[in-house]
């Protein structure tokens, strides 16, 4: 049983009160005893009755910021402390902390992209039709528009390069380097290696990890350690000797 916004369900004392809490609170203890089992899903964890979350034997935790809730968090979750408060709200989007069952300590897990369709699209209070006419416009006067989208995507991507984290340089140049990918684009490499990495059923998060790894140890942006580097052996830049006009022996295709 699946209970989404579980704080409406059965409220933490002081938080209000439902009619559903103490059946909850009789499920959460006993039912497994008769293969009943209970999941309970809540942004607030900090509002939902104690007893209940006290019952959970395995706890995916996201991203939390709220003080109140960290602290309900981590007085619930056996083996969290409050280095554990801190990780929790550095998570990054996707990615959970894992805790409880048969696991002996916290452990991180990406969530893959949800493969259903989302039914929970904003509706749109305007009864002007020009939003809903303009994507079936745009192909046919594509070449009208062309000038002011140029003009109106430069400054967007000049920004966005400003902004280019360490890691995504590193992967880009690593990648680069492999003969992985031909783009200089740390944002299109990032999405192109995140395909490759879906595609090849690896976690996404520690593939790029692993190459950001190597361009701050060994794949350096000027005297690359290329004779210590692990991937030495099929690296396009080590195969030409660092010549950028030889393709290399070990290009990918």
């Amino acid at each position: 049983m699946i209970v989404e916004e579980a704080h409406n369900y059965c409220p933490e004392k002081g938080y209000g009160s439902s009619v559903s809490s103490p059946i909850l609170r009789t499920i959460a203890s006993e039912g497994r005893k008769f293969g009943m089992g209970l999941c309970i899903v809540s942004q607030r964890p900090a509002k939902v009755d104690k007893n209940i979350i006290s019952q959970c034997n395995t706890n995916v935790i996201l991203k939390v910021t709220n003080p109140n809730d960290l602290k309900a968090i981590t007085q619930s979750v056996e083996g969290l402390n409050s280095k554990s408060e801190d990780e929790i709200q550095r998570l990054p989007i996707g990615v959970a902390l894992i805790a409880g069952g048969t696991l002996q300590m916290p452990v991180m897990a990406e969530i893959r992209t949800r493969e259903t369709n989302h039914g929970g699209h904003s509706v749109s209070i305007s009864k002007n039709p020009a939003p809903v006419k303009e994507p079936t416009i745009q192909p046919e006067t594509t070449s009208q528009k062309i000038p002011t989208t140029q003009h109106t995507t430069t400054r967007p991507t000049s920004t966005k390069k400003n902004q280019v984290t360490e890691k995504a340089k590193h992967v880009t140049r690593v990648a680069n380097r492999l003969g992985w990918v031909d783009t200089t684009d740390p944002a299109e490499a990032m999405d192109i290696l995140s395909e490759e990495a879906k595609k090849m059923d690896e976690n996404v998060f520690k593939y790029l990890q692993s190459l950001a790894d190597l361009g701050s140890t060994f794949c350096l942006e000027n005297e690359p350690k290329c004779m210590k580097c692990p991937m030495n052996s099929g690296c396009q830049y080590r195969a030409s000797l660092g010549n950028p006009s030889k393709k290399g022996l070990f290009r990918r295709k």
